[in-house]
């Protein structure tokens, strides 16, 4: 399996998916004309990597921890709705092994308070505990 690398657009985020560290970054603009077909490539990396990890963990004694990092300038709601599905995705790993552990950070600019907001909101709609750094 190999890391996943899309480079950002002016409409579409860099996304990178590293096998070797557990990380998958979400950084820039989404606002992508058909969303669904941009993400494809994401969730069938996420896919493939649910085999890897589960293998690796049966393999292991240690815990490993998937980073899931959010670093975004503007998003539309349609892109909301697909970072849902990636972290609903991320918690069925995480379910799946009590040797997997999921660790959201949402990065904002220290003057953003519009993506801090949205953060914030963001983690009450999805329930899922989300680590706040400003840049």
């Amino acid at each position: 399996m190999e890391n996943l690398h899309l480079d950002p657009t002016q409409n579409t985020p860099l996304i990178h998916c590293d096998i070797k560290t557990n990380t998958i970054a979400i950084e820039g603009e989404s606002r992508p004309e058909n969303v669904r077909a941009f993400y494809t490539n994401l969730f069938e990396w996420i896919d493939n990597y649910e085999k890897l990890i589960y293998y690796a963990v049966s393999l292991s004694t240690n815990e490993k921890k998937i980073e899931l990092n959010f670093k975004l300038e503007y998003f539309n709601s349609s892109s909301l709705k697909i970072f849902m599905e990636v972290i609903d995705k991320l918690q069925k790993i995480e379910k799946g092994s009590d040797k997997i552990k999921l660790n959201i950070n949402w990065y904002f600019a220290e003057d953003d308070e519009d993506i801090l907001d949205s953060g914030k909101e963001f983690e009450k709609m999805t329930g899922v505990k989300m680590q706040f750094i400003s840049f």
